[in-house]
């Protein structure tokens, strides 16, 4: 194993792998300076283990294996740290599955890392992960066995995106965020374009949006910023004490379980009593929330959904019956012209039983600003 134990300066690299297979270890307190970067390999199973400091002007590791087939696995130790101009770490190009362990400090001006190809990818962090624009992002151009796979007890974060993800419809990507960790995203924490499983327990900031395929977040611990479930039969679970914020389940057939806090569910997208009906559980009168926006429920006005218009049966009984709730049967409707001569449309399922009242309701221009 090649090891650096001494302070090494390259223009416009610093250290190059020679062949397939190799690993390269650099010692603890060694500075490794490339003016385009740090490290490059071109070549399958290159494996890095670093203890020191790699600073690139582009990029802090440099993997481009053409296509190769093979592991690609990154240790940064605790005292480790990896920097790049652009990028902290560059992986593109390759098959197999890419290894990130990170304990120690991995940034980049744009990209804290990044990563195109194979769909195996798995990071574990308990160090930091850093980026300008995006602090990991992971895009998949083929499919593998394994998935995207990001285990973080530490903190990835950005000032634009925390993590994006994107691939296959086959693979799917899973998120362990773990109690004590951060997940941060001045723009948004997750945009995800693939099948998505997040398991919070830790702390997420910022906007959390899923795009068109069947996603499950369990969230047990604190999303400070709205929820945005794009199309499939995404699900969508707080448990216990856990905390988030607007709940978007937009369309499809979603599956929505509300925890012990105050929760605030968003219906603003076309509605359909055979694609679009929310299955609600454990909604709690006078606690959670219902945002009725005004382009879809149009017939209402912005503001508390009043009385007179909130019908419990199952169907209208006067000309202002727009919101009608079946309490035998658990169905929420809405009914466009309040008088039942046009069909409701059924928008959401609850336990028969549940109390619904009209203060559980509000009306006016909702969205949430996708990114």
């Amino acid at each position: 194993m090649p090891t650096q134990n001494s302070d090494i300066n390259g223009n416009p690299f610093a250290i190059t792998y020679a062949g397939p297979g190799l690993t390269w270890k650099v010692a603890n307190g060694v500075d490794v300076t490339g003016t385009a970067a740090a490290i490059v390999s071109v070549f399958a199973n290159s494996k890095l283990i670093n203890k020191g400091s790699l600073f690139g002007g582009d990029y802090g590791v440099a993997w481009g294996p053409g296509g190769a087939f093979g592991t690609y696995t990154i240790d940064n130790m605790s005292s480790g740290e990896i920097s790049g101009g652009i990028y902290g770490v560059y992986v593109s190009d390759f098959l197999g599955s890419l290894i990130v362990q990170n304990a120690g400090d991995i940034q980049g001006g744009t990209f804290g890392i990044y990563a195109v190809g194979s769909s195996d990818m798995r990071v574990d962090n308990t160090g930091e992960i850093s980026g300008g624009t995006f602090a990991l992002f992971l895009a998949a151009s083929s499919a593998g066995g394994a998935g995207q796979v990001v285990n973080n007890h530490g903190m990835i974060e950005s000032s634009q995106y925390g993590f994006y993800a994107s691939g296959p419809s086959n693979v799917r990507v899973m998120l362990n965020n773990d109690k004590g960790a951060l997940l941060k995203g001045g723009l948004a924490a997750i945009t995800d374009l693939s099948p998505l499983t997040v398991k919070n327990d830790g702390k997420i900031e910022g906007l959390v949006e899923t795009y068109s395929y069947d996603d499950k977040i369990i969230n047990k611990g604190k999303i400070k910023g709205d929820v945005w479930l794009g199309k499939g039969l995404d699900v969508f679970k707080n448990k216990g004490k856990a905390k988030a914020g607007l709940i978007d389940s937009n369309e499809g057939n979603d599956k929505i379980v509300l925890g012990d806090k105050k929760d605030k569910l968003l219906f603003d997208s076309t509605l359909d009593s055979l694609t679009n009906v929310d299955t609600i559980k454990k909604f709690a009168s006078g606690k959670d929330m219902m945002y009725l926006d005004d382009d879809i429920f149009t017939a209402l006005t912005p503001g508390a959904l009043p009385s007179s218009q909130f019908h419990i049966g199952t169907s209208a009984s006067d000309a202002d019956d727009f919101i009608i709730y079946d309490k035998a049967s658990g169905a929420l409707y809405y009914d466009p012209d309040g008088n039942g001569i046009q069909s409701q449309i059924q928008f959401a399922q609850f336990k028969p039983g549940t109390k619904i009242v009209a203060s559980d309701f509000t009306v006016g221009e909702y969205s949430i600003p996708l990114v």
